[in-house]
């Protein structure tokens, strides 16, 4: 099988016969449909049950956000404060900027109350949209040029738009033999069988994998060979094993080879904290810039993907805060066009407070206010802060 860099890196190929019964069936629902109208200038919507903003109960939403480099990016600075300081750290004063989100927009461009906490798109903000795909792009380098974003909320709704997307009642579903129960609790109630692949330091077998997809006997295992395999590979859930890129390659090429598609589960992406050291042989780390702190970190099964079979779901959940419940899929445009459809049907979009944002000139609130006053650089300062703090 060919590795990625021999491919050309192309617009992927059709995978619409992974798609579910339940899928295909989901058409554009109808209300949501009527959204792309309601931007016009002058509008009056008679359709779409859109309440008046007058009657939201919020005049201004106000707070404070920490500061991009609140944490060290040197160990030693981190490590050399003695336990006594540490004690009352919670006692500093955090450095922090202050924003303000009126109900009504004062400056052109400004995304207030009026519309934040309106109904939206089920693909998410458009700004947040936009931010989350430079961000995939730049870190994660998908391995083919035609690839989407789409905005959920949270790994776990992103899972279940999964399953309801891509797997059938009576269908099996390879994972981990030591796996995330909560993602096993979503399958469970459609009959999906879990199918247990072996597992060694680096978390799922290539071995194993690849042992299980050619044994497979639908006679005798009464359903068809698995086509759909489900993976945590940085801090796996529960084991606590990372994947390097040699055994990605080894279970994508099988992937390929069997026609499956991998949904990457990869919330700890960037708490990746290498090979473990004794604390007596432990050095203290060149600081990295962006390029180099991403070229450390073991990559995507996004990079070496060269056909679109990839799902990988990605959370704020770890890096900002899991209250937030938001997240996005990086995929092939055509699973984004279904996961959409699923949406509109069940949480129709992710919440408005938690996307809401202003002119980029201007203060900003919440996640999608986060990325847009950090910017790139920002975050990535905060995520090697975090990295950081926790070793």
């Amino acid at each position: 099988m060919l590795s990625n860099e021999k491919q050309d890196h192309g617009t992927g190929i059709d995978l619409s016969h992974h798609l579910s019964a339940v899928s295909r069936a989901r058409k554009i629902s109808p209300l949501r449909g009527l959204q792309k109208y309601m931007s016009k200038p002058g509008l009056v919507s008679l359709a779409g049950g859109l309440p008046s903003a007058e009657y939201f109960p919020f005049a201004s939403v106000t707070g404070e956000i920490l500061v991009q480099n609140s944490f060290p990016l040197n160990t030693e600075s981190e490590s050399s404060r003695n336990w006594f300081w540490k004690l009352f750290s919670r006692a500093e004063k955090e450095r922090t900027t202050s924003f303000t989100v009126d109900k009504y927009p004062k400056h052109p461009g400004d995304l207030s109350l009026e519309s934040s906490l309106q109904y939206s798109l089920a693909s998410g903000q458009p700004q947040l949209q936009e931010i989350v795909h430079e961000f995939v792009e730049r870190v994660f380098q998908p391995g083919y040029s035609k690839w989407a974003t789409l905005i959920h909320t949270g790994n776990t709704a992103g899972f279940h738009a999964v399953v309801q997307t891509i797997l059938n009642p009576g269908e099996g579903l390879m994972v981990s033999e030591w796996t995330y129960p909560g993602a096993m609790a979503i399958v469970q109630p459609y009959d999906i069988r879990a199918i247990p692949i072996g597992m060694d330091i680096e978390g799922m077998s290539s071995i194993s994998l690849r042992q299980t997809l050619a044994e497979w006997d639908e006679s005798a295992r009464g359903m068809a060979r698995p086509h759909v395999l489900y993976v945590i590979p940085i801090g796996q859930n529960p084991t606590g094993t990372t994947m390097g890129v040699a055994r990605k390659r080894e279970i994508y090429d099988i992937c390929v080879e069997y026609d499956v598609i991998i949904v990457e589960d990869d919330p700890y992406f960037f708490l990746q904290e290498g090979k473990y050291l004794p604390k007596s042989e432990r050095v203290p780390e060149p600081e990295l810039d962006d390029e180099a702190f991403i070229a450390s970190l073991a990559p995507s099964f996004l990079k070496i993907d060269y056909q679109g079979r990839v799902i990988r779901m990605d959370t704020f959940s770890k890096t900002v805060c899991p209250g937030a419940r938001l997240g996005w899929f990086t995929c092939n445009p055509m699973f984004a066009e279904r996961f959409e459809r699923t949406t509109e049907a069940s949480a129709a979009a992710s919440c408005g407070l938690t996307q809401m944002r202003m002119n980029q000139k201007r203060t900003r609130v919440y996640v999608a206010s986060l990325l847009l006053n950090w910017r790139y650089t920002g975050y990535m300062r905060w995520l090697k802060g975090i990295v950081i703090r926790g070793m």
